[in-house]
């Protein structure tokens, strides 16, 4: 394992566990922990450590065999999990504390939707 490899995982680690940290501050100060949610939370992470462990072995193999695949699979997939757990512990932090919703910062990562409203059928 290369140490830019060494990095993903970490990356992948630090970002699973800081959303699920997240998730249960948001549970804890919403008054809705359940032992359910945190089961499934968990499972969810798990797969994501699953995904990230089946890329790191493909591109392995595909240094040793040629696979075909032209880019580093590892990094794509850890990319991807990486910002869908830093949406998730946007959204959390921001149930967490509302006053951030609107800061600077929270607004550089706000989806601007620019498509039209569809008008309802009379």
């Amino acid at each position: 394992m290369t140490e830019s490899d060494m990095w993903c995982a970490i990356a992948v680690l630090f970002f699973i566990a800081t959303d699920y940290i997240t998730g249960t501050i948001k549970a804890i100060t919403k008054g809705d922990l359940s032992s359910q949610k945190m089961r499934t939370g968990l499972g969810h992470k798990l797969t994501y450590l699953i995904l990230t462990v089946t890329a790191w072995f493909i591109d392995t193999v595909n240094t040793h065999v040629s696979l075909g695949f032209p880019i580093n699979i590892f990094v794509c997939t850890v990319s991807g999990i990486c910002l869908i757990e830093l949406t998730s512990i946007l959204e959390n932090i921001t149930a967490i504390n509302p006053e951030l919703e609107n800061t600077p910062f929270m607004n550089i990562f706000k989806q601007n939707n620019t498509k039209p409203k569809h008008k309802e059928k009379e």
